[in-house]
């Protein structure tokens, strides 16, 4: 059923032991497009699947790279299609032959910076990828996901999983994979020149901007700092409706000024807001501001509008 996922054209829909019901009620209409009835049938059944020979060599090429990416590298897909002339039919057969699958023999890291390399090995209880597992390049993707999901819930904002990379070495003939992880350094960035080495980020201000409006605020930080209202250690920027008290907008913000970033507080921010029944939109927005201090430091803009009454 996983490969059905690959292929480029398929069959229309059996219902009822094999009948093509949506297909049967999309041929019910007539050739005159503009007719209202018509329309309706084509819109509700399913038009026929047109024979692509090019779509079929796709198909083939998607198969393949999918075998070889769950660690079968020397499959082979072949296709057989046998037409029927009267009936207009044509069998696609697809003809896989699965070879032996690589295994990782054994995982080395190649982590130069040794606070990373301690944190991302004290979640390696959670890594996907282990010693004699299938080398399945698909898990190496999710492993990579992984890892930038945990640093960046530990404050390292600015990680992505292009950071990781995986080598493997292979010798000819053999099955077993020796995988290396590898931790790249920082991209320059014109937009964050200080981050030239991989480091937590702090919050430094919180804003909550309870009138938001995409049409007339062009970013989040278009409006008049003199408008700004100060709760304990957030800031708040109204507008002309206070529809929601200073206090409510501090218990349902778990993203606090001078602690250090997490990913989860932000998720937790989100939810907390999406309970509350007068909100209709939320979006955080968080933007780097810079090094201050010997710490690298970013803003966060909670963007709320209100419900119609």
């Amino acid at each position: 059923a996983e490969r059905m996922n690959y292929l480029r054209q398929i069959p229309n829909h059996k219902v009822l032991g094999g009948l093509r019901l949506q297909l049967a009620f999309y041929n019910l209409s007539g050739k005159d497009s503009t007719n209202w009835f018509n329309k309706w049938v084509r819109r509700v059944g399913s038009a026929p699947v047109i024979y692509d020979p090019s779509l079929t060599d796709a198909s083939v090429k998607q198969l393949s790279t999918a075998l070889a990416n769950k660690g079968y590298m020397n499959s082979t897909v072949t296709v057989d299609t046998l037409g029927n002339i009267d009936k207009k039919r044509m069998k696609v057969t697809y003809n896989v032959t699965f070879g032996q699958p690589h295994y990782v023999s054994s995982i080395s890291y190649n982590i130069p910076n040794d606070t990373l390399r301690e944190l991302i090995l004290a979640d390696s209880a959670q890594f996907l990828v282990k010693q004699n597992s299938v080398f399945d390049r698909n898990l190496l993707d999710e492993e990579r996901q992984g890892i930038s999901e945990r640093l960046r819930s530990k404050g390292y904002f600015a990680f992505n999983k292009e950071y990781i990379t995986f080598t493997a070495d292979t010798a000819a003939g053999e099955k077993n994979v020796n995988l290396t992880m590898n931790l790249m350094r920082p991209y320059l960035s014109e937009s964050m020149p200080y981050y030239t080495s991989h480091r937590p980020f702090y919050v430094r201000n919180v804003t909550f901007v309870t009138s938001y409006n995409p049409a007339t605020m062009h970013n989040s930080t278009d409006f008049d700092e003199k408008d700004l209202v100060w709760h304990n250690d957030y800031r708040i920027f109204y507008g002309d409706d206070r529809y929601l008290r200073a206090s409510v907008l501090e218990e349902s913000c778990f993203i606090s000024p001078g602690k250090q970033y997490n990913s989860k507080d932000v998720d937790r921010t989100y939810e907390a807001f999406g309970r509350l029944g007068i909100v209709k939109f939320v979006n955080i927005e968080l933007v780097p501001v810079g090094e201050i201090d010997g710490k690298i430091w970013l803003d966060a803009y909670v963007l709320l509008s209100r419900t119609k009454p």
